[in-house]
């Protein structure tokens, strides 16, 4: 095997043809080597070097390419996935202000128009001016539905109750009244989002029944109807769309067939249709 590989070394260092061989393996080689066989050193050292050739080739051929291939994936892979990243940008960017502008646009438009609006309310009656000399504070409640333009121009149906708390000059005897007012009444808001302030003035009924007891006894009962006039101012609240409190004052007098001179402080809540 060591006269094999010193051979095909030589063969690198310039011998190309097999002449050039067989001539350097008679001068170096040693007196006792056959001469057959030097002509077997020379086809091994052929052979060699043409299958060492032939393996490089096919190395270099199934290798080569997948490397080639994979760099050109990494760089291709890379490049790819930027342009979809830019692309997803650049449509989030066009997108989605668009749309936040068009909900902004629908909800500001819902907003800029008439809405309905209801007031449940419950507070005291504080009776005024001659009232005052007979009644004494009592419990009150009350609805208010209405309707308001995008100008904030609207109409109010109003209505109120109150047990009111009256004196008897009868001893023995205990009164029961019950009194409602009803209402019709122009309406002015100002402001249309979470603040709204209110006033409105109108005019309507008054109706009070009056049981005289003695005991679990009904004596008498007796009804009275009379004009009234109403002026109202009220400050709503709503954090959450269409859902809020409100704070109501009105104040109301009567003609007629009794007069009547008192203020109602309320307060409730408040809801609003759109």
């Amino acid at each position: 095997m060591a006269s094999l590989i010193y051979p095909r070394a030589n063969v690198h260092k310039g011998y190309k043809s097999a002449s050039q061989v067989r001539n350097h393996l008679a001068r170096t080689a040693p007196a006792d080597y056959p001469s057959c066989l030097t002509g077997l050193h020379i086809a091994l050292i052929h052979v060699y070097a043409n299958l060492k050739s032939s393996v490089h080739s096919i190395v270099s051929s199934i290798v080569l390419p997948r490397a080639r291939s994979s760099t050109v994936l990494a760089i291709r892979r890379p490049s790819m996935g930027l342009l979809a990243v830019i692309s997803f940008a650049i449509i989030a960017v066009a997108v989605v202000p668009a749309q936040a502008q068009q909900e902004a646009g629908a909800d500001s438009e819902q907003k800029a128009g008439s809405y309905w609006s209801m007031v449940l309310q419950g507070g005291l009656l504080v009776p005024l001016s001659d009232f005052k000399a007979l009644n004494q504070q009592s419990l009150a409640g009350g609805l208010r539905v209405g309707w308001t333009s995008k100008y904030g121009l609207g109409l109010d149906i109003a209505s109120e109750y109150s047990p009111l708390s009256r004196r008897s000059t009868v001893v023995g005897q205990s009164l029961e009244i019950h009194f409602v007012t009803a209402a019709l009444m122009p309406r002015l808001t100002l402001g249309r989002n979470a603040m709204r302030l209110w006033l409105s003035a109108g005019g309507g009924v008054a109706y009070e029944r009056t049981s005289v007891r003695s005991g679990m006894e009904i004596l008498s009962t007796d009804n009275k109807y009379a004009l009234c006039s109403i002026g109202a101012a009220g400050l709503e609240f709503q954090p959450i769309s269409g859902l809020g409190l409100a704070v109501v004052g009105t104040y109301n007098r009567t003609r007629g067939n009794f007069t009547y001179e008192f203020v109602n402080v309320t307060g409730g809540l408040s809801f609003t249709f759109r």
